[in-house]
């Protein structure tokens, strides 16, 4: 249709679909190539390797078999590769144009290995180049010093048998260890001491090419007053003391053209030479046209180590330290490559998977100071992310160039490091560095070479796989100097980024992995803002696609890969525990957005009217102000999954005001079965992914709050599941055929299925919230009482739920939940219900758990029995539990039921003392009697020897206590002739009537007579004050050692202070004196002394002064009687007394006191009678 609108003929269209899917393919192939792009680095398929050569490292073990390869550029520009085995060395032109194509090879035989040598030491080799017209040769030599040289490589397709030889003149043990090429037709051999050149020259009238091998020229530099090493290079082994030669760079060195300022010009006949030994760097002229000449030799080790140490303390020749390689920068001035042991702070954090790196690499910037004799560092040491691990690779010596931005108009500087398994880019200037390793072990990076474009520089390097070509955008690197810390960060995540979208290629043969010395808070901004670039599906990380399940999908499995990239990268430990939960929660965000989506979409399949979650997105869009035309549902999966927390409140409120809307018997369950779904696709989906993967985030603890216990969150899902039970509980009470869907089967089915699934996740996410509040308090944060108040919430709702889950004849699911969440509480009520012992025994269930929980278990089990009352249950534990008993016992006292406990394992001497402390709270009588009187025999029951006299004594007390009680009310009994035929009501006025002595002035008084005589005839065992009281307030003119058993109580009390004592005491004195008519007695009128005397041994007095029982430092005289209880004493004695009520005893304590005042004895009288007391003791004699 929009063909034919176009106006196109039918051909045309077909040639424009043509062009476009052949876009599309050639688009398809290029992206196919990549293996790595960011903002500042690309890495592609360059080209591919021969058929031969794969071959041969396909089969080749790679700790075993060595190889080694070089890349060679010249003008043109034009590639070559070389590798080299221990039988052939293989040469090809390199096809930037057509990366897929096996391009052609050239084979040559390398010379037979030194047999004298110990290890196989391969062949260096390098090609020769003879313009562009004509290919280049081939140079090889081996380590014990033959040469072979071919003038052109395309004798490689014929055998190449024939070439020329040569031989370098070396002395006994020296070893060729590598070979440079200082121009086109000038090579320079290096050994462990000395340097040889190596000159391809026509050999004349033959046009043949031979290769002249020399050792340097013994010249002396006029500019210098040293001595050339070459000299003393010829002096006896050992005596040169610059050390061994590690490396010989050139300035065409892996370039396609000489790079630094302090190259010579194309005409001129000198090169420079640096070579690297294990102690100096040096640097040699190199005529062409003959001669050699060492213009600097300087000692840079102890340079390098002072850099490296930094002031750290320490022996610095210790130092396991190594010179590798050395590059030039723009200035002319040496870079070194080294490489040393972690020093103290370099190990990794306990939480990083990476172990410590066996090595460090660094590279140090050396600059010479004018009329300076001594190297310099420029910078400081700057450390590389590559940290050399445990790796069955043949080890290649690391190299390194320095890389610059000419013609790109930015002054930058940059070096490139190779390594066996990974390559590194690094800033000079700036804080960029990147790397990227080799995935496959069997992989191995042999050689690398600097290729210059138009538009740029490209890095080739070759791989036993294939070969790369890296680039870097220097434009976006200089951008980093803006903002460090942005840009170390943006480092990062471009790395996470290239992870997840190339990493997963199974062609690519790079891993990426983050640095090990990235720091914390870049790695922290990366991987946040990566994970939030996959929440809001931001189209940098997340490609546009119609189906909306998969792209869920996608994003989820993309959040997945990002932390275990993180921890496969040792960075995990560099992110806070914030950060991880942080990035955990956005996962599950993801996954419950894709449960959602999955049960709306399968829901959709079953019934066309599906309104409820457009409604709720609809509802939430709305509040936020982002509802606009379009696809609602699909903007807010994109741009809203933060949020998904969200839909719940207005997914239970569309519910709730949809049910108010009809009757209960009218309203369709199935509107409630999809709210119900949905909630739970997003709880049980997050729930699954947290349990699944939690782990990978190495999460022990729980620092910030789960999203999934918002409080808005928990208080709607607990209100969803009582909208649930409410109506489940209608549609079992609905018959089949009742309007509406009540009664419909497979809808009660549905709702019970699912009250079990909210069930569940209703206690994970108060449990969940209990964890993070746990978290908070054991770290100084918190409320302590909103934990209290939420723990608390969560007790009282359990049992709740649960009872719900047994009337839905799910008691099965209730047992799971409780033991789920170690509530034994409810175990134990579940194990005793009704319908429990259908599948298995009460007896053996509780069995069971007691094997599988212990004492956890019996702790609630015996709480329950007791709050049951089920106390023979409790006891008939049998010897195995005693121990469970005891425990429990030993937590939470019960001295009301242990001892029986005690009694039953013949425990007497707990028992008596469980009964001694349970009696004094033993409100009745006769139950404190008995309790008293099993106690005394229990404390006597192991004889003498093991009977405590404080003990009995205690036992003695209380028991005379009792019989006080039993007199009283013996007492009280004579009144009444057959008290069981009065009412409690009219013995307490008859008694009152007949033995209360308060006169009707103190109506108080009265009262309290009353109220504990009421108290005592109910049954119930007195108080010690009260006992008291009642004891000194009736008539005691027939009983007068009933005040002396008053004060007998107050001496033996344990339980009152001191202070309220004396105040009782002062009350029973007061009463004695009040008791008699002292005006009587004191009237002498008419009296003999022997009448005086007959009276005063009439008194109350005298019959208290005279008991034998009265302890002797209870006696309070008259004037200290008067004293009566405060206003505080009496609230104290009566708590939660009426203020009304606290005056009026005041007020009759007071009249009782002036009474005392008016018509009592004085102190004399009182000492009178004490002493007539004593006189009729003494006469009794």
């Amino acid at each position: 249709m929009r063909r034919a609108s176009s106006g196109l003929s039918p051909n045309k269209s077909m040639d424009i679909d043509s062009v476009k899917l052949s876009m599309d393919r050639g688009r398809q192939a290029e992206e196919a190539r990549v293996f790595a792009l960011s903002d500042t680095l690309s890495v592609r398929l360059a080209a591919s390797l021969p058929i031969e050569v794969q071959q041969v490292f396909q089969v080749a073990d790679p700790s075993r078999d060595i190889f080694t390869g070089s890349l060679h550029v010249f003008h043109g520009p034009t590639s070559f590769a070389v590798v080299v085995s221990a039988q052939t060395c293989f040469v090809w032109k390199i096809d930037l144009h057509s990366p897929f194509h096996s391009p052609t090879c050239y084979m040559f035989p390398v010379p037979s290995p030194d047999p004298s040598s110990p290890y196989l030491t391969l062949p260096f080799a390098s090609l020769l180049p003879f313009g562009p017209s004509r290919e280049p040769g081939l140079i090889l030599v081996s380590s014990s010093g033959e040469v072979r040289f071919w003038d052109s490589i395309g004798t490689g397709l014929a055998g190449a048998e024939r070439f020329s030889t040569a031989r370098i003149a070396l002395t006994e043990n020296e070893t060729v260890n590598g070979l440079e090429r200082v121009d086109a037709m000038v090579f320079v051999a290096r050994t462990q001491t000395r340097l040889y050149r190596l000159t391809v020259t026509a050999r004349p009238g033959t046009g043949k090419f031979i290769v002249v091998p020399l050792p340097f020229s013994d010249q002396e530099n006029p500019t210098t007053s040293w001595l050339s090493p070459l000299r003393v290079l010829q002096r006896k082994p050992g005596v040169w003391d610059s050390g061994d030669i590690i490396t010989v760079t050139s300035s065409f060195t892996n370039q396609a053209f000489p790079f630094t300022k302090n190259a010579l010009a194309r005409g001129s006949e000198d090169r420079h030479l640096w070579v690297l030994t294990s102690k100096n760097l040096m640097k040699w002229n190199v005529n062409l046209g003959g001669g050699e000449v060492c213009v600097h030799n300087h000692e840079v080790r102890e340079i390098v180590l002072d850099a490296v140490l930094n002031g750290i303390q320490g022996d610095k020749h210790s130092l396991d330290m190594e010179l590798l390689d050395v590059a030039i920068d723009r200035d002319g001035d040496p870079v070194l490559l080294i490489s040393h042991e972690p020093l103290t702070g370099q190990e990794p954090s306990p939480l990083d998977l990476n172990t410590a790196p066996v090595r460090v690499y660094a590279l140090v910037r050396l600059y010479l100071p004018p009329s300076s004799e001594m190297f310099k560092v420029k910078g400081g040491i700057q450390v590389l992310p590559y940290e050399l691990a445990a790796d069955p690779r043949y080890a290649l010596s690391p190299r390194l160039t320095v890389l610059q931005s000419l013609g790109l108009g930015e002054d930058l500087q940059l070096t490139f490091s190779q390594f066996s398994d990974a390559f590194a880019f690094t800033a000079i200037e700036l804080p960029y560095q990147e790397q990227l390793h080799l995935k496959n072990i069997d992989d191995m990076l042999l050689g690398f070479c600097v290729l210059g474009q138009a538009d740029g520089q490209d890095v080739l390097l070759l791989t036993t796989g294939m070969i790369l070509a890296a680039r870097l955008d220097i434009s976006n690197i200089v951008k980093i100097k803006d903002d460090v810390q942005i840009g170390k960060a943006n480092v990062l995540k471009s790395t996470i980024r290239q992870a997840m979208k190339y990493g997963i290629k199974p062609e690519n043969p790079l891993r990426f992995q983050l640095p090990g010395i990235a720091d914390g808070e870049s790695l922290k901004t990366a991987a946040e803002q990566m994970s939030h670039a996959f929440l809001i599906s931001d189209p940098d990380v997340v490609l546009p696609t119609l189906s909306m399940g998969a792209q869920l999908a996608s994003r989820e499995s993309s959040l997945e890969a990002l932390i275990m990239f993180i921890g496969e990268s040792g960075g995990l430990g560099k992110l806070s525990h914030t950060t991880r939960e942080q990035l955990l929660a956005n996962a599950e965000k993801l996954a419950a957005a894709q449960g959602i989506w999955a049960y709306h979409n399968d829901q959709a399949q079953i019934s066309a009217s599906l309104s409820l979650l457009p409604s709720a997105i609809e509802a939430y869009m709305q509040r936020i102000d982002k509802l606009e035309d379009g696809d609602a549902m699909r903007t807010f999966f994109n741009s809203q999954v933060p949020y998904i927390g969200a839909l719940v409140p207005d997914i239970v409120s569309i519910v709730e005001a949809e049910l108010s809307s009809l009757e209960v018997s009218r309203a369709d369950p199935n509107f409630l079965v999809q709210a119900n779904g949905l909630v739970l696709a997003l709880f049980t989906n997050c729930f699954e992914y947290r349990s699944r993967n939690r782990a990978k985030y190495q999460l022990n603890r729980v620092f910030v709050q789960p999203w999934t216990s918002d409080p808005s969150i928990l208080q709607n899902l607990r209100h969803l599941f009582d909208i649930t039970v409410k109506l489940r509980t209608r549609s079992q009470t609905s018959s089949m055929g009742s309007e509406g869907l009540l009664g419909n089967y497979n809808t009660q089915q549905n709702l019970t299925e699912q009250l079990r699934e909210l069930a569940s996740c209703l206690f994970r996410v108060y449990n969940d919230r209990l964890d993070f509040m746990d978290s908070r308090s054991q770290d100084g944060g918190g409320s302590e009482r909103e934990r209290n108040r939420l723990e608390e919430e969560f007790r009282s709702l359990r049992p709740i739920v649960l009872g719900h889950l047994v009337r839905m004849d799910s008691i099965d699911y209730a047992f799971k939940l409780a033991e789920t969440y170690r509530d034994f509480h409810a175990l134990s009520e579940l194990s005793h219900h009704a319908s429990a012992d259908k599948g298995i025994a009460t007896s053996d269930r509780i069995r069971g758990y007691i094997d599988r929980f212990r004492g956890e278990f019996t702790s609630q089990l015996y709480k329950w029995y007791i709050e049951q009352g089920k106390l023979k249950s409790l006891f008939d534990q049998g010897a195995e539990n005693s121990d469970y008993l005891d425990t429990f016992f030993s937590q939470n006292p019960q001295p009301r039921l242990s001892w029986i406990h005690g009694l039953g394992k013949q425990d007497y001497q707990h028992a008596a003392s469980a009964l001694l402390v349970e009696a004094q709270v033993e409100s009745n009588r006769e139950a404190r009697h008995l309790m008293l009187s099993i106690g005394k025999l229990a404390s006597m029951a192991e004889g003498p020897a093991a009977t405590s006299q404080d003990k009995v004594q205690a036992f003695n007390n209380s028991l005379d206590f009792m019989a006080i009680h039993h007199t009283l009310l013996e007492q009280f009994n004579e009144e009444l002739g057959n008290p069981a035929n009065f009412a409690v009501e009219s013995r307490v006025r008859a008694i009152t009537s007949a033995r209360c002595v308060v006169p009707t002035d103190r109506p108080a008084l009265q009262d309290l007579f009353q109220r504990i005589l009421r108290q005592f005839l109910q049954g119930n065992a007195l108080s010690e004050e009260d006992a008291v009281d009642i004891l000194s307030l009736k008539d005691n003119t027939e009983w007068p050692t009933d005040f002396v058993d008053a004060l007998i109580i107050l001496s033996n009390s344990q339980n009152m202070s001191e202070s309220r004592k004396m105040t009782a005491a002062r009350n029973v004195w007061r009463r004695i004196y009040l008791h008699d008519n002292w005006k009587h007695i004191r009237d002498t009128a008419n009296k003999t002394d022997y009448e005086l005397t007959v009276n005063l041994r009439r008194t109350q007095l005298y019959q208290v002064l005279g008991a034998s029982a009265l302890p002797v430092n209870s006696i309070v005289s008259p004037s200290e009687s008067i004293e009566v209880p405060t206003n505080e004493e009496i609230e104290l004695r009566w708590p939660g007394m009426a203020p009304n009520q606290v005056f009026e005893l005041a007020r009759d304590f007071a009249r009782e006191s002036s009474a005392l005042v008016e018509n009592g004895p004085s102190d004399e009288e009182f000492a009178h009678v004490h002493k007539l007391v004593d006189e009729d003791k003494s006469g009794s004699l």
